[in-house]
């Protein structure tokens, strides 16, 4: 009898475990996220931050249970930023502004209770506004198309409200904010 007993126990922790759902993203779920980001890649050696990379992320969770223990989902939105950043060499001054606009998409997949683990990608654009201050002042805009590539977690402290990171390519080497999902 005591076989018989842990071998059922066994089989229902397996099956508890290998049917459990996503909880921390599904289809349906909505989140919106706001952060800076640190270690801009826009720029390069000799300028100095401005302002810092600020973004406000939106994901929509539009498919689930991808995986045979259930905790895989897709999530699709977007994304808006903005960085500006100056340099300074001989007596002439370059601003530089970004402005980015990105779709964004993502592979959720929950490894621990309230930790929300993703990889994702991001295609967008980002306007460019260049100003130059010195005997000859000068200002431009110009764009280009943009990607990133990312690894991100968010864990939820509450039901809706996360802390987040991700690091990748692309916008910043690391952002970090919250998140609220509903």
């Amino acid at each position: 009898m005591k076989k018989i007993l842990v071998t059922l126990f066994a089989v229902f922790t397996f099956t508890a475990l290998t049917v459990a759902q996503n909880t921390t993203f599904e289809k349906g779920t909505s989140v919106v996220s706001a952060g800076v980001g640190i270690g801009s890649n826009y720029y390069g050696l000799g300028y100095s931050m401005v302002i810092p990379q600020v973004f406000a992320s939106y994901e929509y969770g539009i498919m689930d249970n991808l995986f045979s223990n259930g905790k895989g989902a897709i999530g699709v939105g977007g994304l808006i930023g903005y960085t500006s950043a100056a340099w300074k060499y001989a007596g002439a001054s370059y601003n530089i502004n970004y402005l980015t606009f990105a779709t964004r998409g993502a592979l959720h997949y929950e490894f621990v209770e309230n930790l929300d683990t993703y990889g994702g990608i991001s295609l967008g654009y980002y306007a460019v506004n260049h100003s130059m201050g010195n005997e000859i002042p000068w200002t431009g805009r110009s764009g280009a198309f943009l990607w990133e590539l990312n690894v991100g977690a968010r864990y939820y402290f509450t039901p809706n409200l996360a802390g987040m990171a991700e690091v990748g390519y692309g916008i910043s080497a690391l952002n970090i904010g919250i998140s609220y999902r509903f």
